[in-house]
């Protein structure tokens, strides 16, 4: 199943490992800093961190929505 992540993304279902608030991400210095490093984007639109087994991808919807889509097509 393929879950749309925004900004013209869509992941396969099978490949996502975490689904992680950017908000509550950043809170540690480290992880900043490993994000900053990683990535030149601008993280004002970024609300949520979707880990896969490719890539780290960078989203603006909000963790619990795609959280929810991701369980609704488990059923």
């Amino acid at each position: 199943m393929l879950i749309y992540i925004g900004d013209d993304l869509i992941v396969q279902q099978r490949d996502i490992v975490a689904i992680l608030d950017k908000d509550v991400f950043v809170t540690s210095a480290e992880n900043l800093t490993s994000l900053s490093l990683s990535t030149n984007i601008d993280l004002k639109n970024v609300k949520s961190i979707v880990v896969t087994t490719h890539d780290i991808y960078y989203s603006p919807f909000a963790s619990q929505t795609l959280k929810k889509r991701l369980y609704t097509f488990m059923r």
